[in-house]
């Protein structure tokens, strides 16, 4: 069998997987509920009062559910194909499976698949609210405060009001922000989709040393991004903030010390675990 061939098995498996289904409806719900918040709270205002259709998606840090929502995140991203390494050992269908097809296109096959379940549950609800607020909600400006298409601009967001040191103040990428706000949000929730993918598949390669316990694989990222956390605690304290927790740089926030190097770094982190343990698992059964 063909590794297309396989990887479209697995992603049918994928689609009729309750776990899919109920990662998919959080997202949509979440995203629902962020709309309709947005929603009323603009009842009865001006158009000028109203805030900006950039300024109100799920994305933002004036969506007041985001912080449920990080931790929500880890549930979100492993239950679509996480467990599905492991509920076939538990169900001692490997060996059924290695005469169906070659291992290493099964374990390859279940990594990518992995990724597009994490993605899509997120990408799909996201862009849907992206679309309901460009049609909902004007383009006025009205974000992070004050109006953008002003000559006053917020202090929050280009970064006047941070004074500790760090690497980065103000809102990353300002400028084409400013230029293309639905772009620029678009762009996040594709980050955001990636960040979900990659961890998605982070935590089915753990299910390779989990025998027992499957709830086991949600703490991967759990620590994941709790030591992301304490090393951005660590470098305020050193003297020089820098920004390692993962999801500021996927929603709309002014948070100080973001780097690219260091959102890369990270991602390719658990890229490169995701390729060693997989070579591993299928050395380990050839």
């Amino acid at each position: 069998m063909s590794m297309i061939r396989e990887i479209k098995s697995q992603s049918y498996l994928l689609i009729h997987k309750k776990s899919f289904k109920i990662a998919l409806i959080c997202n949509i719900l979440f995203n629902a509920v962020s709309y309709l918040y947005q929603v009323f709270k603009v009842i009865g205002k001006y158009e000028i009062e109203v805030i900006s259709a950039s300024y109100a998606c799920s994305i933002s840090e004036g969506n007041p559910f985001w912080t449920y929502y990080q931790i929500l995140f880890p549930f979100i991203v492993v239950i679509p194909f996480a467990f599905s390494y492991f509920e076939d050992k538990a169900l001692n269908l490997i060996y059924y499976i290695e005469t169906r097809v070659e291992k290493k296109k099964y374990l390859i096959a279940k990594v990518i698949t992995s990724f597009i379940g994490s993605f899509i549950v997120v990408i799909i609800p996201f862009l849907l609210n992206i679309l309901l607020n460009e049609i909902t909600f004007p383009h006025n400006g009205n974000t992070f405060g004050s109006n953008i298409h002003s000559i006053e601009i917020t202090k929050d967001l280009v970064g006047e009001n941070v004074i500790a040191a760090t690497i980065q103040k103000g809102l990353i990428g300002l400028r084409f922000f400013l230029m293309y706000p639905q772009l620029y949000n678009i762009i996040l929730v594709f980050l955001l989709a990636i960040i979900a993918g990659i961890m998605g598949a982070f935590c089915f390669c753990w299910s390779y040393f989990v025998q027992k316990h499957k709830i086991l694989l949600f703490l991967p990222v759990y620590i994941y991004c709790y030591i992301g956390s304490i090393f951005t605690r660590m470098s305020e304290e050193v003297g020089i903030a820098i920004n390692f927790t993962l999801l500021d740089y996927a929603y709309l926030n002014t948070n100080m010390g973001k780097s690219v190097i260091i959102f890369l770094l990270e991602l390719i982190i658990m890229i490169v675990f995701i390729g060693i343990t997989t070579h591993h698992e299928i050395k380990q059964k050839q």
